[in-house]
């Protein structure tokens, strides 16, 4: 249809068509918009997000976790939140994400060992395919296989000395 290339739009009361520039129609330009968006929803992926208490394995059941860009794992900004909310009674957050992105998961303290700075991060498009899961350094015993289109994150609540910030 030539509507796509901008070159016409509706049709007169005599059933002629009227021609008009792509970019100076207001429905030319709400079309491209639209494709824009669309095409941007369908290239995002359903990532389940799983997170148990590392000392317990059991869910970390109504929490508000957060989901974020982990692209450069030095920011010293705060990183960009794709999605934010609480866990559903299993442990259990979903996200549509971008595949092409690198994410974390921040709300809780997670299991990681002492020596580790950096939170851990994953590709989206791994995800997809093969699945992630943290190491859990709370308890060892306490672990569980990846599933594609899954993160799995080991959490702890927080000491008091790490809520008053003590060394």
């Amino acid at each position: 249809m030539r509507l796509l290339l901008g070159l016409t739009w509706g049709f007169s009361p005599t059933s002629r068509l009227r021609t008009v520039g792509a970019l100076s129609s207001a429905p030319a330009l709400l079309l491209v918009v639209l494709v824009l968006v669309l095409s941007r929803s369908l290239a995002a992926e359903t990532v389940r997000i799983r997170v148990i208490d590392g000392r317990n394995g059991h869910p970390w059941a109504k929490k508000h976790i957060e989901v974020y860009d982990a692209s450069d794992p030095h920011e010293k900004s705060l990183p960009h939140t794709f999605a934010e909310g609480k866990t559903n009674k299993e442990g259990i957050f979903v996200v549509n994400l971008d595949p092409s992105t690198v994410v974390g998961v921040a709300g809780a303290f997670r299991c990681l060992s002492k020596t580790q700075t950096i939170a851990p991060r994953w590709r989206v498009a791994d995800i997809i395919v093969t699945g992630g899961v943290q190491e859990n350094f709370c308890n060892f015993k306490i672990t569980t296989a990846p599933a594609p289109g899954e993160i799995v994150v080991f959490v702890r609540p927080e000491t008091l000395k790490e809520i008053l910030d003590i060394d």
